[in-house]
């Protein structure tokens, strides 16, 4: 049997909010911007305060039941997972770091020669934005939740039977 958030409730500030959705943000972009504001330099900043604008402007509001890691109060982890198909250039990485990702993705004879893998799988495609405010939705209205705030953190799990008779 596998579980699903199908609800969940925070209580902050003796208030409790039921919440319908998160607000989440496409994971490489999430990454950009926070390799840039890790580099120094007023170039850096400039480039880093663009890519948060441009990465703001592309968050969605996402239904609880549909993000993977709710069953712990981390946002951090909170995530959409979706199947893709991704292509490996093993020739781009380098003689050593391709053979080792050769190696690892047990790539066939014939895609080592090529030096293109492809394989399917599991990627995170959406998560939160790091940080101490969370974005979400009660009741159609949008709110800000510093999650340092929320006293209790309770998702209720809903059982999905892999096997319906």
């Amino acid at each position: 049997m596998n579980s699903i958030c199908s609800e969940l409730s925070i209580q902050s500030g003796g208030r409790t909010i039921n919440v319908d959705s998160v607000k989440l943000y496409p994971f490489d972009l999430v990454k950009e911007w926070l390799e840039l504001t890790a580099k120094e330099g007023v170039d850096r900043a400039m480039e880093a305060e663009q890519a948060f604008h441009h990465l703001k402007e592309k968050g969605v509001f996402v239904p609880i039941s549909k993000i993977v890691g709710l069953d712990f109060p981390n946002p951090d982890n909170w995530n959409v997972a979706e199947e893709k198909e991704h292509t490996f250039d093993l020739k781009a990485m380098g003689l050593m770091e391709g053979q080792r990702m050769a190696e690892k993705l047990g790539a066939t004879f014939s895609e080592s020669i090529t030096g293109k893998v492809v394989r399917r799988g599991m990627m995170k495609t959406l998560r939160t934005l790091p940080g101490d405010y969370v974005t979400l939705q009660s009741d159609g209205k949008e709110m800000f939740v510093r999650w340092s705030s929320v006293d209790i953190y309770a998702p209720t799990q809903k059982k999905l039977d892999e096997n319906p008779a």
